[in-house]
Formats: structure tokens, sequence, C-alpha cells
């Protein structure tokens, strides 16, 4: 009894032609040595940055300048779309009372 493997499919056929199995290769064995050492262009090796605290500083916790005009932009809108809900129900009630009006 022979083991015969299945044929290929294209996908798999294509990345065969594309990947070289060197890459491939190279691949397996960083992936066998573990994940790399940690590194930075921004710290050097024995530099020691100051410890920030936990809570995030010192600074206190406020709305961003300029959020008034914002909440007062979007309370117009919401004051202009009452309005014309209101008004749009008070045409709709006048078009069916003159229907009503009309029909007797």
């Amino acid at each position: 009894m022979t083991d015969r493997k299945p044929p290929l499919q294209e996908w798999q056929a294509d990345m065969i032609r594309t990947v070289p199995d060197s890459l491939v290769r190279d691949l397996v064995n960083d992936f066998r040595r573990g994940p790399a050492v940690r590194s930075s262009l921004a710290s050097r090796p024995g530099s020691q940055e100051p410890v920030r605290p936990v809570g995030g500083g010192s600074t206190p916790v406020s709305p961003p300048p300029g959020l008034q005009w914002v909440d007062r932009i979007a309370e117009s809108f919401a004051a202009t779309d009452r309005a014309n809900a209101i008004r749009e129900k008070l045409e709709n009630e006048l078009a069916i009372s003159r229907l009503k009006k009309d029909g007797e």
C-alpha cells in the first residue's frame, strides 16, 4: 500500500513556485529559536528612563478646550431637528383635517 499525496491545489502550486525553499527554511529556523531580543533605537542599553506614575501623572483630567462650542452647535442642531419634527407633525395634521373636511 503506497501513501499517495492528494494533488496540490492551484494556490499551493503557486506558493511553491513563488516562495523559495531557502526562505521557508529560514523562517522555520527563526521560529525554532524563539522570539528575538527586544531592541529599540530610542533607548540605549543601560540607560534609565524616568519612572512614570501608574495613574498617568498628576495632570488633572478636564474636557478639551473648545468643547463648549461643540456642545452649543450640537444643541442648535437638536433644536432645529425638534422644530422640524413639530412643523412636519402640524402639516400632516392639517392635511388630514382638510382631507376629512373635503370628504364630508
